[in-house]
This record gives C-alpha cells, sequence and structure tokens, in this order.
C-alpha cells in the first residue's frame, strides 16, 4: 500500500507541475486532481474490502429467493 501511495503523490506532483507550468484555469485543477482524488479512494476501497464478498456473491444473496420463486427448478427424471 506504501507504494501505491507514493506512486498517488508523485502522479499529484507531476500534475501540479504541469498545471503551473501551463497556467491552466482553476477549473481544470479540479478535473485533474478530482479524478486523481477518485482514483486513489477507489483503490482504498479495493485494498480494504479484498477478503469481503464479491458482487456477484451479494447479488444472489439479495435476489437468489426471488429467483427460486420465480423460476423454479427443474427436476429431470430417469
Amino acid at each position: 500500500m506504501l507504494k501505491g501511495m507514493i506512486a498517488f503523490a508523485l502522479l499529484y506532483l507531476y500534475e501540479w507541475r504541469y498545471l503551473k507550468r501551463h497556467a491552466r484555469k482553476r477549473r481544470t485543477y479540479y478535473l485533474v486532481f478530482g479524478c486523481l482524488t477518485s482514483a486513489f479512494l477507489y483503490s482504498l476501497l479495493v485494498y480494504y474490502t479484498r477478503e469481503s464478498p464479491g458482487a456477484g456473491t451479494l447479488l444472489l444473496r439479495l435476489f437468489g429467493p426471488l429467483q427460486n420463486v420465480l423460476v423454479p427448478k427443474t427436476v429431470v427424471e430417469r
């Protein structure tokens, strides 16, 4: 995780220098740093929730009983 934080810090610094050097508008700063912050928060979320069940498991838990009611399992006779 430390490597990821260092990588994001370097990205922030690189983008900051680029935007300053090319005299970009304030709106551009918000867009760039907003995207970088969103990516950082997403990577933190993925890192801390990697042990939790995935989206497929959660959807099956939520809609599994409804699926069993609507689509009953067919019995194959031999």
